[in-house]
């Protein structure tokens, strides 16, 4: 029998108070708030632990869910691109905003994140990459709403991408200040902060100034079934759609927020955020935290749990066919950007980094039969996912039989890091179409359990009954437990 041990650590409740400030893996400065209290029990066992009981620990397992591989891809969105700017999280939070549009409503839109950049730069004076910034932008974007990528095209700050915070993730340094930000330094006033964002070497001016959205937005109706957005003509009984196929010149403007509020359905309410970044209520000094192991233990514990919960969410969010934000740190063994499987074997990482999350495919799904021909799997977009990972990858275009098709998957590269790491998540990210067909890219579970920093949720009504859980679940190894550890002694002196 192999031995077994406890391990302890608390969750909330009476007062010890911790507050942790530092950067984290380069993504910026942060804070922890961290508690104590309620215990909760987990086994080890060969390196793998697993919730035993306690009312306070996170659920990583599930009863009465059906077995599920989900895929939210809208595949006649064009592939986005952020180019050398640090705009990811812009580029993943539009992605949540567009998908939930095209589950909610059938319709394939294209949102401008040069817009939304303006929108950060408006709010924070800056890219809004810090995660206490990103925590908000579901706030923010309820203020200052949206605008078609066609009034407002990113191309424009591409080509003035030199101004701009690059993005290091994609292991690009810049050697001097950015100008816009030297521009903005001690700017307080939003009007002169405007004007300066307008100017022609930023971001350029706004449409008409002051935007106005002429309805209907020229968009792709790509589910008749879903109920169109309409909203109502001043003065009159008439409603004007807000969205067509063609240009059709009704008269009617909407500023960007009523855009978002009439057409989008937007409410800041149905957004909901998990974060390593605030962990619990009560806090104490980083002195006190690093001044003993007991505390890192239990700060250690807190920011595992925290990843289990944004795991947990994302596929919760997924199954609801609603997609999710996810804030990580990226593995500096990419090869470049062409890597199309982030997964924790051999794995050191460096900076932050967003996308939006799109599906997920279990363990038990690639096991069982019957799932090979639906979600994920039925769309092909596994096969494509398997083949830019290994150009020997061929999927049987006529399997002979069930077995026959899950054998060929089973025995890919990405089959083999399923079953290695528990499941994968895709992502799209805003790389351009390097990583494969539409951007799309797999993370797995493993690895988001030692490098998952936040998720952001849209919880718009579910637009697909599922029935009740059952049978979702996933380990925490212990090599998650030690970069949880890592990242604690991180802080410390």
């Amino acid at each position: 029998m192999k031995e077994s041990t406890a391990i302890l650590f608390c969750l909330g409740g009476p007062a010890v108070t911790t507050k942790i400030y530092s950067y984290l893996l380069s993504v910026a400065s942060v804070s922890i708030l961290v508690g104590s209290c309620g215990l909760a029990a987990m086994a080890v066992d060969s390196g793998r632990y697993n919730v035993i009981s306690s009312s306070d620990a996170t659920l990583v397992s599930f009863t009465k869910w059906q077995e599920k591989n989900i895929e939210l891809a809208d595949w006649n969105n064009p592939i986005r691109n952020q180019g050398a700017i640090g705009s990811c999280q812009s580029f993943a939070f539009l992605g949540v905003v567009e998908n939930q549009v095209f589950h909610q409503f059938g319709v394939s839109l294209d949102l401008s994140e040069r817009y939304q950049l303006f929108t950060n730069f408006m709010e924070f004076s800056g890219m809004g990459a810090a995660p206490t910034q990103l925590s908000k932008f579901h706030l923010n974007f309820a203020k200052w709403g949206a605008l078609p990528e066609e009034m407002y095209p990113y191309k424009f700050i591409e080509d003035n991408a030199a101004v701009f915070q690059v993005d290091s993730a994609q292991g690009l340094e810049s050697q001097v200040e950015p100008a816009l930000d030297k521009a903005l330094k001690g700017v307080v006033d939003p009007f002169e902060k405007s004007k300066i964002l307008q100017e022609a070497q930023f971001f350029g001016p706004l449409p008409e100034g002051k935007p106005s959205i002429a309805l209907p937005v020229k968009a792709l109706r790509v589910n008749e079934a879903r109920p169109q957005r309409f909203v109502a003509v001043a003065g009159s009984a008439e409603e004007v759609p807000c969205f067509s196929e063609e240009a059709l010149g009704s008269g009617v403007v909407v500023s960007p927020s009523e855009f978002a509020q009439h057409c989008l359905a937007y409410e800041e309410k149905n957004f909901s955020v998990h974060s390593i970044y605030e962990i619990s209520h009560s806090f104490k000094t980083l002195q006190e935290i690093c001044s003993g192991a007991d505390n890192r233990a239990v700060v250690a514990g807190l920011i595992l749990r925290e990843r289990q919960e944004i795991l947990r969410s994302i596929l919760m969010s997924s199954i609801l066919k609603r997609s999710s934000l996810i804030a990580i740190s990226v593995p500096d063994t990419l090869d470049g950007k062409k890597s199309v499987l982030w997964q924790s074997a051999g794995t050191t990482t460096h900076a932050g980094h967003a996308v939006v999350a799109l599906g997920f495919l279990m363990k038990k799904d690639l096991l069982n039969l019957r799932s090979h021909f639906a979600g994920l799997l039925g769309s092909g977009l596994f096969d494509e996912l398997a083949q830019t990972l290994d150009a020997d990858y061929k999927r049987p275009l006529s399997p002979a039989n069930e077995e026959e098709l899950q054998r060929v998957r089973l025995d890919s590269k990405l089959g083999q890091a399923i079953l290695a790491e528990q499941g994968i998540v895709v992502v799209r990210n805003s790389w351009g179409d390097i990583a494969g067909k539409g951007g799309y890219q797999a993370l797995t579970f493993d690895y988001l359990l030692e490098h998952g920093m936040m998720s952001v949720h849209s919880a718009f009504s579910p637009s697909l009954d599922l029935g009740q859980p059952e049978g979702l679940e996933f380990l925490v190894t212990g090599k998650a437990s030690e970069a949880a550890a890592k990242l604690v002694d991180g802080f410390c002196p």
